[in-house]
């Protein structure tokens, strides 16, 4: 997947899957954007730092937490912020981020799996005019709501507990195929597939 600015992109795997390594690599790391933040909803030690698999050197990079109340003062660097009211920090996000590479890293304790709400959507089509790429990462197929899917640009998709890919995706034909190779035939558990949606 390239790493232009203002792409929304859905990251979906279950939990050992390398989401949290493919987000520091592919994601941060290598975003052009001078900005990053991590939204979670708890202090997790997996974002203290940029470490991941492939580069254990990275752990002397801290990523701080932000008190999410500066976030307008905010110039450059690599940020955390977290809460069990995520919807709080959401709240704050939505209105005063720009020039970002934002990361909600268990986004469905933000976003219902029936509908995105129409706050959420205005937020993802209005991040191109902020400048803005958004990673939303879920567990689950069945945790993403297909609203949202449609709004955004990539569905990158690894393993995961789903027994099938879920009707609501029946817009998206090529999407069990893609399922099938990563949950059923590929042997690597770390494996993604990145399919590109607009």
């Amino acid at each position: 997947m390239t790493n232009h600015v203002n792409h929304v992109t859905l990251l979906i795997g279950g939990r050992g899957t390398g989401k949290t390594t493919y987000i520091k690599e592919t994601m941060i790391l290598s975003s052009p954007l001078k900005k990053k933040l991590i939204i979670d909803t708890f202090d997790n030690p997996v974002w203290r730092d940029m470490e991941s698999v492939n580069h254990p050197e990275n752990s002397n990079i801290p990523i701080p937490v932000m008190d999410i109340s500066k976030i307008k003062y905010w110039k450059s660097g690599i940020y955390r912020s977290y809460s069990s009211r995520p919807h709080e920090l959401f709240e704050v996000v939505k209105e005063d981020l720009y020039n970002t590479t934002l990361v909600l890293d268990d986004a469905t304790k933000i976003i219902p799996n029936s509908k995105c709400p129409s706050d959420i959507m205005e937020f993802i089509w209005d991040s191109k005019q902020k400048n803005l790429n958004v990673v939303l990462a879920f567990h689950s197929l069945m945790d993403v709501p297909a609203n949202l899917v449609r709004a955004c640009d990539y569905l990158c998709l690894g393993k995961t507990n789903d027994a099938r890919v879920p009707n609501k995706f029946d817009f998206l034909p090529e999407l069990p195929k893609i399922f099938e190779y990563i949950n059923k035939q590929s042997k690597n558990r770390y494996e993604k597939f990145t399919l590109q949606l607009n």
